[in-house]
């Protein structure tokens, strides 16, 4: 027996042996991938049967709709207009940017009207107003469908204590009076009255009369 011979036994043993094992991996690995692969079908059968499941609910409450708005059709046109009413309430909601343009916009037609004939109610609020804007105490508050301009204390790059403390912040029961106008539909409805007239003076014609 030669040592080639003698070698050849034992390769082939291990080549049988590396086979045995590399099958085992093979399998191993096989049945992981199958593993996975349930996992995945798994996973996507539950979110399309969450899917369809969603759908079908959504399409039971617009069928419910439709029959409950044909079966009250005064109820249905009634919430339908309250949605449309609000939804251009919001739409049309003005901001203080809108506030100052019409704020600058009147300062500018009373200036062209002589003193002597210029509405003093009119002319006073503007001037007040402009000045509140110098001072930088004009704040708005918004609720979605309606805003409010108010005045503050301070202005907010004021840093001292009575400012920046919040127990010193103007209270509830007091806010009213800060009020000076408030927007709706798109239009600041104080400012609006305060322009009625606002190139007639009424003392004028007490003045002549007496």
């Amino acid at each position: 027996m030669n040592i080639l011979q003698a070698i050849t036994p034992l390769v082939r043993t291990t080549k049988s042996i590396t086979l045995f094992v590399n099958n085992e991996v093979i399998k191993t690995s096989s049945r992981k991938l199958g593993l996975s692969g349930k996992v995945k079908s798994t996973m996507l059968e539950k979110w399309g049967t969450y899917w369809k499941d969603l759908i079908k609910d959504y399409t039971d409450v617009i069928k419910d709709t439709v029959e409950d708005s044909k079966k009250y059709p005064k109820k249905t046109l009634g919430i339908l207009s309250l949605c449309g009413f609000v939804l251009l309430s919001c739409k049309t909601n003005p901001d203080d940017i809108s506030y100052r343009e019409n704020v600058l916009k009147c300062s500018n037609d009373v200036l062209l009207v002589g003193k002597a004939i210029r509405n003093p109610n009119t002319d006073q609020f503007l001037t007040a107003v402009e000045n509140c804007y110098n001072l930088g105490v004009i704040r708005r508050l918004s609720f979605g469908i309606i805003s409010v301009m108010w005045i503050d204390n301070y202005s907010n790059e004021l840093g001292i204590f009575k400012a920046e403390c919040s127990y010193l912040k103007p209270q509830y029961l007091t806010f009213s009076s800060r009020l000076i106008d408030i927007g709706f539909f798109g239009k600041w409805w104080k400012l609006d009255k305060i322009m009625q007239d606002y190139d007639i003076n009424h003392e004028e014609w007490v003045d002549g009369k007496q």
